[in-house]
């Protein structure tokens, strides 16, 4: 599934960029960037997504640039603080707390990155007009030429951040505490913030506005790029997943609930990723992963210079 929680968030160099703008005729709004939602923005099943489930983003990339030794050195210490019940073998639960700890470390400090830059008077607060000023103000300027179709793009932005913004805002004072502005940033990973987030998906999935998810409309939001000119192996099997799994109520179609139910699955996505790595890497299929099937597996964990460069050369070929 596409992700659309991702909130329009400013660039860290906001200034230097209204300087490029204006050093290139002033006709170029500055791009608003999109953090990575999810335990990765990388392919579901490829070793980049796995990489990033496991070691979060940030130390994903740390590790690409070291050493294959020194990374599986990296990665048995790694081992050891998963271990918490000091057995000598990682257990899917202990996985999934780990997976799990590493996802929130990720989005917590992603999230202090952008509101220490948003709090310009440093209250420990955020108000609608600072954040909207500071993302949306070149919007308003004249400085930009800015077509009618990105405008009407911007514009719709624009009031999706702010509706979520509200629902974030959870004593409604109109400005946001840094963990309400996480959940603003990040609207599926908290709970008072999911309703309306499906709300949000499911207006931009409902093509014909009937307030229903059709399965032509389900699967257009599944299929990528590549895939849009064909017809896809898995779109069968999607087919039927959307009748025996989505649509609950067998109807035809997805109602608000079976969106809600599609989104946020009782088995999560960082229970679907701890349960893919053990299985890629139990080779005596005990349940548990051990050190040697971690580092056997090591390029599954965490990648190295050596996968950096394998990747380079396979793209070459």
């Amino acid at each position: 599934m596409k992700y659309h929680s991702t909130s329009i968030i400013l660039l860290l160099i906001f200034p230097a960029l209204i300087t490029s703008c204006m050093s290139n005729g002033g006709n170029t709004p500055p791009r608003i960037p999109r953090p990575p939602h999810g335990l990765s923005d990388k392919e579901p099943g490829s070793q980049a997504y796995d990489q990033d489930a496991f070691l979060g983003h940030d130390q994903a990339e740390e590790f690409n640039t070291l050493p294959l030794e020194e990374s599986k050195r990296n990665l048995a210490l790694l081992v050891k603080k998963i271990d918490t019940n000091g057995d000598e073998a990682v257990s899917n639960s202990e996985l999934i707390v780990w997976i799990n700890k590493t996802h929130i470390r990720y989005i917590t400090s992603t999230s202090d990155i952008h509101f220490t830059d948003l709090d310009n008077d440093f209250d420990g607060l955020v108000s609608w007009t600072e954040y909207d000023s500071k993302t949306y103000g070149f919007v308003d300027s004249e400085m930009y030429e800015i077509e009618d179709e990105q405008h009407q793009e911007l514009g719709y932005l624009r009031a999706r951040d702010e509706r979520r913004w509200k629902v974030a805002d959870t004593d409604s004072d109109g400005s946001l505490t840094n963990t309400e502005f996480r959940a603003f940033i990040y609207p599926e990973e908290f709970t008072h913030t999911r309703p309306n987030y499906a709300r949000e998906t499911m207006n931009q999935i409902d093509m014909d506005n009937d307030q229903y998810v059709n399965f032509e409309e389900y699967i257009n939001d599944l299929l990528t790029e590549k895939d849009q000119n064909g017809h896809p192996d898995w779109v069968d099997a999607e087919e039927l997943r959307f009748k025996e799994v989505r649509d609950a109520n067998g109807d035809g179609k997805l109602d608000l609930d079976e969106v809600t139910a599609w989104l946020f699955p009782l088995f999560s996505e960082v229970e679907s990723e701890a349960t893919h790595l053990i299985s890629m890497s139990d080779q005596n299929m005990d349940g548990e992963l051990d050190l040697k099937e971690i580092l056997d597996n090591h390029d599954l964990f965490a990648g190295s210079k050596a996968t950096e460069w394998g990747e380079a050369l396979k793209s070459e070929l």
